[in-house]
């Protein structure tokens, strides 16, 4: 038995008495791998989602307005942060299917909240990779919509904790902490010779945006409708009327929601530094979705592929052995996360699925080998009203075009990234870029849609 491990599990179970739990509620599997073949450099594998976070509101993509990520933000003198990355689409359950199988939607098939389509039938997932190898693995869920038995998405978990899916009003208060605490609470019940794969999912980006007591973001002398914790309704009914005065306090009350979420990770790291075992942890820190703040007449998200809902934060720390601090530019699809998470961990990637991208974040490969990515939203909700429906498909072009068409409306929109990179002018019908339109719908015609 290593005394050095031993040391580092009974500090985490210390470090629990001192932690306010709430009762877990989950599922438990047996594991049937055991921890054979596994080196002592084998390492711990962190993967936090942070469930609506756009990446333009972290300070390590240049955000300024509010301290939304001190903690984060001090992770890059040590970390790989990707300029990049692109959700398959807009919302959390195809988003989140993707990630955890390295599949297109067209693969994985969910797209749906209730009923064919909203449950991940893929078996074969990236816990599933982890658990194979001798990993005890685990998830602390807060999003209600892959709550209860799991869906599918509990697939190669050890445990699956989703007892903070069960409010009744799950769009409402804030669970960062108890996400946190949830996960320690955990890494302090394993067994001392045996790696760890740990997903926190965090909610609280996600509407409602809570007025955190420990941030003061919104400005006191702001007197319009927009406050902390409102229902959906309320922000629909106001969100195309918004002044640029309501979007700067709904842009606050979602900046301290980000800041919750970072506190709450400062939390985790801080005890596995303590503990002895962040040294030998990937950390691999991404999002599923962004949200809009009411930039185009809409609050939320699901509505469209703009870059504040499909473009997506990437940072990756490495255990101190490999460390590097760098900065990578280029376009990434999220279906590759899958396969780059493995390569990373040292593990072998899947022939299967999209291509690892570890090569290039260890700079090792001159660029990310991707000069094209694909996103779509087909969303229906809960309300069976065809009006609102969402339907609509969309591609980039490298770094200097995006192309969208719109099911609905059959419209199609070009945005020239570099002359506007806020993707307010279409320019499809400008013969200026007929080239690229006409590759474009090439492209769109033969990629495989859900």
């Amino acid at each position: 038995m290593d005394l050095k491990a031993l040391t580092v599990r009974n500090f985490l179970q210390l470090l629990t008495v001192f932690v306010l739990l709430s009762s877990c509620g989950g599922e438990s599997k047996d594991n049937p791998a055991g921890s054979g073949g596994l080196s002592a450099s084998t390492p711990n594998v962190l993967l936090v989602v942070v469930d609506t976070l756009r990446a333009d509101h972290l300070g390590l993509y240049g955000y300024s307005t509010a301290p939304t990520s001190p903690f984060l933000d001090s992770l890059q003198a040590e970390s790989i942060v990707v300029e990049g990355l692109q959700s398959v689409t807009s919302w959390t359950m195809p988003s989140m299917a993707t990630l955890f199988t390295g599949l297109m939607p067209a693969d994985h098939k969910v797209m749906r909240m209730v009923g064919p389509g909203s449950d991940l039938m893929e078996t074969n997932t990236l816990a599933s990779q982890f658990r194979r190898a001798g990993y005890a693995t685990a998830c602390i869920m807060s999003n209600f919509l892959l709550g209860g038995g799991g869906r599918g998405f509990n697939e190669g978990f050890d445990w699956y904790d989703f007892s903070l899916c069960s409010s009744p009003t799950p769009h409402r208060g804030s669970t960062a902490k108890q996400v946190a605490a949830n996960g320690l609470e955990w890494l302090a019940k394993q067994p001392a010779d045996k790696p760890w794969f740990l997903n926190l999912h965090f909610f609280d980006p996600h509407t409602s945006y809570e007025d955190q007591p420990g941030w003061k973001f919104a400005d006191p002398n702001y007197h319009g409708w927009v406050v902390g914790g409102l229902d959906d309704e309320d922000y629909k009914s106001n969100q195309a009327s918004s002044s640029a005065a309501d979007r700067r306090q709904l842009s606050a009350f979602y900046d301290e929601e980000i800041r919750e979420v970072d506190e709450a990770l400062r939390s985790v790291v801080s005890a596995l530094k303590e503990s002895g075992e962040w040294e030998n942890t990937l950390l691999v820190f991404t999002t599923d979705h962004g949200e809009e703040l009411a930039e185009r007449g809409y609050i939320g998200h699901t509505r469209t592929l703009h870059f504040e809902q499909v473009d997506l934060p990437l940072l990756v720390r490495l255990p101190k052995a490999q460390q590097i601090a760098a900065r990578r530019k280029g376009l990434l699809g999220q279906d590759r996360l899958f396969n780059t998470i493995l390569e990373l961990a040292g593990m072998p990637a899947v022939p299967s699925l999209g291509p690892s991208a570890a090569d290039w974040l260890l700079a090792k490969a001159a660029d990310s080998g991707q000069d094209a990515n694909y996103f779509e939203v087909d969303f229906v909700p809960y309300i069976a009203d065809p009006k609102r429906r969402i339907l609509k498909r969309g591609m980039q072009l490298g770094q200097n075009f995006k192309f969208v068409y719109d099911r609905k409306i059959k419209e199609e929109f070009l945005f020239d990234l570099q002359k506007d990179p806020l993707e307010l002018n279409n320019v499809v019908a400008d013969p200026t870029y007929a080239a690229q339109v006409a590759e474009m719908r090439k492209r769109m015609a033969a990629h495989s849609w859900y």
